[in-house]
């Protein structure tokens, strides 16, 4: 990974993983420009500098964040001191680690991998990551009452189609929390157990360098959103087949062909502009990506971490 000064100097990281990040993060692509005034086809979670707290709805359709519990504040402090640059990579490592033991059911909580991919970095990294990426982080998850609405975001029901637009501001407040461990799954709802990054935290000895990887991935892209976050949208279109599933599960044994297609072994799928990229290789979006698995799938929702939402 390049150093911090390098990141300071010339404002684009130039790592291998960088490349892919960087046309995610700042090319303007159909899917993700701002839709017409009268654009009424997708929600909007609105932004409000003054939130005024109303009664949470049921949390079967919403997720509600770990920031309207009672035991907020406590955690809020820490962020606070983080959020100054104040605290040391070690100290911040504690607090994503009590993040979890407080927010989950897991036991004996551990992010050994984390950590030591935290003491593997170079010493203007290591500055770079206190004094600016920590800070940035815990100052998004601090906004989260602003940036969303009484602490709540909808949830994308099976069999009912949707459709959600939210800021870059707004993802990156969503893996924040992802990232300081404040997004695991709350009581009645069927979240898979997937939804933080946990899992990219703790030992695992068969998977550590892949788990590495991503890790880089994670980072870098926060490196990119400390440096400024661009004023676009993104728009999440939850499409339902219409039928049974009886009749869904007959795709099993249907014997059509496929229809013509071109097949070019030159071209990365993404540089193909205009285009809609499709994911089937696991019938759980993302598959592993927030596992240790790393084939194709997995590492298009890695490079663009925005996909884990």
């Amino acid at each position: 990974m390049e150093s911090a000064q390098n990141y300071k100097d010339q404002k684009k990281p130039t790592t291998t993983t960088q490349s892919l990040l960087d046309q995610f993060m700042v090319k303007k692509v159909r899917l993700d420009e701002k839709p017409s005034n009268n654009s009424q086809d997708y929600k909007t979670i609105p932004v409000n500098p003054n939130p005024i707290l109303q009664p949470l709805p049921p949390i079967s359709g919403y997720y509600i964040f770990p920031h309207s519990k009672a035991n907020w504040p406590r955690t809020e402090l820490k962020l606070k001191i983080m959020c100054e640059g104040k605290t040391s990579l070690e100290q911040n490592l504690t607090i994503i680690e009590a993040n979890l033991n407080e927010q989950s059911n897991l036991k004996n909580i551990e992010i050994s991998v984390l950590k030591k991919y935290i003491q593997s970095l170079d010493s203007d990294t290591r500055k770079y990551y206190k004094e600016t990426v920590f800070p940035c982080i815990a100052r998004l998850s601090m906004k989260t009452s602003q940036l969303f609405s009484n602490y709540t975001i909808p949830l994308f029901i099976q069999g009912r189609p949707q459709k959600v637009t939210l800021t870059k501001e707004q993802c990156a407040c969503i893996l924040a929390n992802m990232f300081l461990g404040l997004t695991l799954p709350q009581k009645s709802d069927k979240l898979s157990r997937y939804n933080s990054f946990y899992y990219w935290y703790k030992k695992d000895y068969k998977g550590e360098r892949i788990i590495v990887e991503k890790l880089k991935c994670l980072f870098n892209y926060f490196v990119k959103i400390s440096q400024g976050i661009p004023d676009t949208l993104l728009h999440f279109h939850r499409l339902v087949q219409a039928g049974s599933n009886n009749q869904l599960s007959d795709w099993k044994n249907c014997t059509k062909f496929l229809e013509s297609a071109i097949l070019d072994e030159y071209k990365k799928i993404e540089d193909s502009r205009d285009a809609i990229e499709v994911d089937f290789a696991n019938k759980y979006l993302g598959g592993g990506g927030l596992g240790t698995a790393v084939a194709q799938e997995e590492i298009m929702f890695v490079v663009s971490p925005e996909c884990f939402i």
